[in-house]
């Protein structure tokens, strides 16, 4: 049989978009998405093939449905892997000192993940023009007094 993993925290399959912020510098961001996701931590797929600072501390940011501003946290490099397509990179990131809040609102999505996958999200979107071809008719005519 497998042997267990001893983990303080369970690992979830997801698929999220995220940013993430070299040596946490705003002029250094990168999009990446979140693959593998725990409390303490995340595998993201970066479609670079740059070397990442394994010693320095970076940041990494998402959102998540059950929470209404994007969650961020402060990280550090564990382990880098080139893909096997070999178009980017598998990057093992640990959260360093997380603020309780967001972790909270991890671990909260992670165990009721089937639950926010079923909920409808308010997506932006534009707003299109009438069709010029036809003309505007009111649904009701003001009456005259």
């Amino acid at each position: 049989p497998k042997p267990r993993e001893r983990r303080r925290f369970f690992r979830v399959d997801v698929d999220i978009a995220a940013t993430l912020f070299l040596l946490a510098s705003d002029d250094m961001r990168r999009t990446c998405r979140i693959f593998n996701l725990s409390g303490s931590g995340c595998a993201v797929m970066l479609p670079s093939l740059e070397p990442i600072a394994q010693e320095a501390t970076h940041q990494i940011r998402f959102e998540l449905p059950n929470k209404a501003d994007p969650l961020y946290f402060d990280c550090q490099l564990v382990r880098t892997a080139v893909t096997p397509e070999e178009d980017g990179q598998d990057l093992r990131l640990h959260f360093v000192s997380p603020r309780p809040a967001f972790q909270d609102a991890v671990i909260s999505y992670l165990n009721n993940k089937k639950r926010f996958e079923r909920t409808a999200f308010r997506v932006a979107m534009p707003i299109s023009e009438p069709p010029t071809s036809a003309p505007f008719k009111p649904l009701y005519r003001a009456r005259r007094t």
